[in-house]
């Protein structure tokens, strides 16, 4: 949710939309790691290489009115809470800072109608229909429970809230990102995003999850890279000695820059290796 909300809820990612993750201090979107692997992020079925067309380019009428202006809300304790917290979680995730800035589908389509994106467009995200297939109920949860999150005058539209503009891209900004994200492996390989969402929450509200993935089988590698809201949530992770998963000690914990020197190192010492084997 917002950031001056009361509840922590996490920012979430889903396992399957193909956009390789870049090595660090180059935040583009489209990249293969050295080793073959490729990491995937983003929402199941969002990714514009899983569209057709005619999804791409369709988007509902209407008047796109503002919905009013909401002061934070703090969520009460009652039994629809949960399915409230997460859609508005998966929602503030598609319009949050670290997707709308990457998603090129999303980009593309908040350029067509003043920033707003049709119901129909919306239900066609994975991981928000299978939280939620009821339009009514993802709009009353946005209504009473986001401030990121606009609603439309006639109620068949969301966007982001154009009082919270996206930070720009720059490398600050990016080194900045990278400053609280974290490298972890050894996870089991039918580890699924919402377990890891719930144990890297424990330690702080996440931004991001990037589960790696095998370029070919897109089948889970075990390790991930997780981006926390603060560097000092990223630091009591790191410095928690015997981090464990499910009774399962993680083998590595570091930061991704210091993941892709190492890599970097290691690819330089085997290059020269094999250039040494050659004049042999």
């Amino acid at each position: 949710m917002a950031d001056n909300k009361g509840d922590a809820v996490t920012a979430v990612s889903d396992e399957t939309e193909q956009k390789p993750e870049e090595p660090a201090g180059n935040d583009k979107s489209a990249s293969v790691e050295g080793n073959g692997d490729v990491a995937f992020v983003g929402d199941g079925g969002d990714s514009e290489a899983k569209r057709t067309k005619q999804e791409t380019e369709e988007k509902s009428a209407g008047d796109g009115g503002d919905s009013e202006a909401k002061q934070p809300k703090q969520v009460p304790e009652e039994k629809s809470v949960p399915l409230h917290a997460k859609i508005v979680k998966q929602v503030e995730f598609y319009f949050g800072d670290y997707n709308l800035s990457r998603d090129r589908f999303l980009k593309e389509q908040v350029q067509l109608d003043d920033g707003w994106i049709s119901s129909e467009i919306m239900l066609k995200f994975n991981r928000l229909k299978n939280i939620c297939a009821d339009w009514d109920v993802i709009v009353e949860a946005l209504k009473d429970y986001s401030d990121l999150v606009q609603i439309s005058a006639d109620g068949t539209k969301v966007r982001r809230n154009p009082s919270r503009p996206l930070p720009g891209d720059s490398k600050e900004r990016r080194d900045e990102i990278q400053s609280r994200t974290i490298y972890a492996n050894r996870f089991p390989l039918d580890t699924k995003l919402d377990d890891l969402m719930d144990f890297f929450d424990s330690y702080g509200p996440v931004e991001h999850i990037f589960m790696k993935r095998d370029f070919h089988k897109h089948t889970f590698k075990g390790s991930v890279f997780v981006t926390y809201k603060t560097k000092a949530d990223a630091e009591e992770f790191l410095r928690e000695e015997g981090t464990k998963f499910k009774d399962a000690p993680l083998e590595v914990k570091q930061w991704k820059a210091d993941y892709f020197k190492s890599k970097s190192s290691k690819k330089d010492k085997s290059s020269k290796n094999n250039a040494g084997s050659k004049h042999e």
